[in-house]
């Protein structure tokens, strides 16, 4: 599974081998031990990339097999958007914070991690 998690200071993205109701479970079960509130919800992350990044014909044939789970949209001749439909947990409703949880399995999940991480070693001046 995927797991973004989103702070004030940036965006993380880390491969989690956890099932998504076992995840969702422990920080249910944390949350209510401190006695805070915990939002669950269906939801979706987009990111922008780069179009020319290796992998994303793969991606690309997988989306159109995925159905709205996997979308990727040309921007421009330079930037794909890549949206992902998943599951968002926050203390709040209308958090900006929290962790977006995606279960697409471990080879696109894998594909997935190694485009974030081939766009986001270097700056792209263009997107």
């Amino acid at each position: 599974m995927l797991k973004f998690t989103y702070t004030e200071t940036g965006s993380f993205l880390e491969y989690v081998a956890d099932l998504l109701e076992d995840l969702v479970a422990a920080r249910a079960d944390l949350t209510m031990r401190v006695g805070e509130r915990l939002t669950v919800e269906p939801g979706a992350v987009s990111l922008l990339m780069s179009a020319n990044l290796s992998g994303l014909e793969i991606l690309r044939t997988i989306g159109a097999r995925q159905g709205d789970l996997v979308c990727l949209s040309q921007v421009d001749a330079d930037c794909v958007e890549l949206s992902l439909q998943g599951t968002w947990l926050s203390h709040s409703v209308d958090g900006s914070a929290g962790v977006f949880l995606i279960d697409l399995g471990e080879p696109v999940e894998r594909l997935i991690l190694n485009l974030w991480r081939e766009e986001f070693s270097h700056i792209s001046p263009v997107c």
